[in-house]
């Protein structure tokens, strides 16, 4: 009569330390930015360590032209979720006629997709937190760099040039 499985309960919450985190994609939608850009609602849960469950949420904006610099973004996040950049082209070279026929395309190939993705909790009220996808080598000497398999190491944290 009452059942109190949590297996499939996420609360969102965000990660409570900054670190690279395996996060699984668990859903994607389209929707229109404050300042009218069309763009895609990545929402992720952490998939292991002591974080496991918090809520990795982001949004990149879809590329409106070949030369968008948007494109860039998309290519990391593809390639953190194990794409080749070959395999990005292939799938996704479409001219897209709306943000939806777009957000259900890149839906149906990426949710349940494991991903790598560094985090930094917002500094204050006034602050987004940060989110940079990395690639599974990345993860891993961020891993080895602090011995651990949820945490950003120095050399990452010099790569992707956060904290400096």
């Amino acid at each position: 009569m009452f059942n109190f499985d949590f297996s499939n309960v996420n609360i969102n919450r965000a990660p409570s330390k900054k670190g690279v985190y395996l996060v699984k994609i668990n859903s994607m939608e389209c929707y229109e930015s404050q300042t009218g850009n069309a763009r895609i609602r990545i929402k992720g849960s952490v998939d292991e360590g002591g974080q496991k469950g918090a809520a990795i949420n982001d949004g990149i904006n879809l590329p409106k032209s070949s030369d968008d610099k948007v494109l860039g973004i998309w290519l990391r996040f593809f390639s953190s979720l194990g794409m080749s950049p070959a395999e990005v082209r292939e799938t996704f070279a479409k001219d897209f006629k709306t943000m939806e026929e777009a957000a259900e395309a890149i839906a149906e190939v990426c949710t349940g997709l494991i991903g790598y993705c560094y985090y930094a909790p917002a500094v204050d009220d006034n602050s987004w937190p940060t989110r940079k996808w990395v690639t599974a080598d990345q993860y891993t000497a961020a891993s080895d760099a602090r011995g651990t398999t949820n945490s950003a190491g120095d050399a990452l944290n010099s790569f992707i040039n956060i904290d400096g």
